[in-house]
Formats: C-alpha cells, structure tokens, sequence
C-alpha cells in the first residue's frame, strides 16, 4: 500500500456486526457499560476485518494506539457520533474525524492560540484545526502533550490540507478529506500518513 487508504463508515448495530468480528471481541464488546462505545468498537474492528482479512488481531501499543499483529500495515482510528474511520498505511499515520456540526467556535480557545486563530474562524477551518492536533497527538505517540503548547496549526488550505508541528519539530502536512454522504450530516476528517 503505496498511499495511505482512509474509510469512513456509518456505526452499526451490533447485531449487524457479530459475524464480522472474532468471538472474543464480541465477548470483550458485551463487558462495555455502553451500547455507543461497543457500537464505535466494533464498528472499527469489522472494518479492519474486512480490509485486512478475519485473521487480523489487533492489539494495542504501550500508549494505547491500535495495532495488527504480525501485518506491516499500520492503523488508526476515530469515531464520532455515527461514524467510524479507519486509516491504513504502511508508514506510522493517524486520523480524526469530527461532525461539522460540533460547536467548535465555543471551546476553540482551549486548542488554538491566538495566532492559530488568525489563520481562520469558519467551522471548516475550527474543525481541522481540532483534527489536526488530535492526529498529531496520536502521531506522536507521547502522552501528556498538550494542545497549546505542543502541537501547532501552521499553515490551512481550505478542504484541501492542514500544517501541523508536534513540539518544534518539522512541519506535517495533514490531508483533509468531507463526507457529505452520510443521513446525520457532513464529517471532516483529517490525516497523515
């Protein structure tokens, strides 16, 4: 896999779903306290099933980020509301995913800085700002980074592409890519990899 593959799908009911996970991820799905999470969960395993074969097993890494074992391809994943996406790529990748209509102008002075907010104030900017750094938290693979100080908005092509930096490293250019095909409304998602 030369280019990263993004797939953005609706989250499922469980039912739909039993016979496209292994029986002990439906039995690790039932011990969740809430239908939503066991919803998303199994949503992105059958996922990675379909693309990667019903033998992947997937694990998770020192810092919490999903992995499949003994495969060269690498993934990522993120959820919101009704959608599931799934990034998968042979290099080390990312992805977030948020509805549009998510209240981003409210808490934007939680994750951009003042000169980040220069670079815009439209939902479709708030929105890949916000997926920016939750991409760039997950690339990094550290814990603890906070979203002010550590992770940066650069640079924004509007519905094309972000530039990101973890701490002063090099810039990341992270690709933004609309769904407006789903009934609940449009999602953005944002990803590097």
């Amino acid at each position: 896999m030369s280019t990263p593959r993004l797939i953005l799908e609706s989250i499922l009911s469980p039912d739909r779903l039993r016979s496209q996970v292994s029986a002990a991820e439906w039995a690790e799905a039932e011990g969740f306290g809430s239908l939503q999470r066991q919803r998303e969960w199994l949503s992105w395993r059958a996922l990675v099933h379909r693309v990667l074969g019903a033998d992947a097993e997937v694990r998770y890494n020192a810092v919490g980020a999903p992995y499949v074992v003994g495969s060269s391809c690498r993934i990522s994943v993120s959820h919101s509301k009704g959608c599931v996406a799934v990034l998968f790529s042979d290099r080390p990748c990312a992805v977030d995913v948020e509805r549009l209509d998510r209240n981003f102008q409210r808490i934007k002075a939680k994750y951009l800085t003042a000169e980040e907010q220069r670079l815009g104030d439209d939902v479709p900017f708030l929105a890949a700002a916000w997926s920016a750094k939750e991409a760039l938290y997950k690339y990094a693979g550290e814990p603890g980074l906070d979203l002010l100080e550590d992770l940066h908005v650069l640079a924004y092509e509007p519905g094309v592409a972000i530039t990101g930096q973890i701490k002063d490293g090099e810039p990341l250019r992270l690709s933004i890519a609309l769904y407006d095909n789903f009934d609940d409304g449009p999602y953005q998602a944002v990803y590097l990899g």
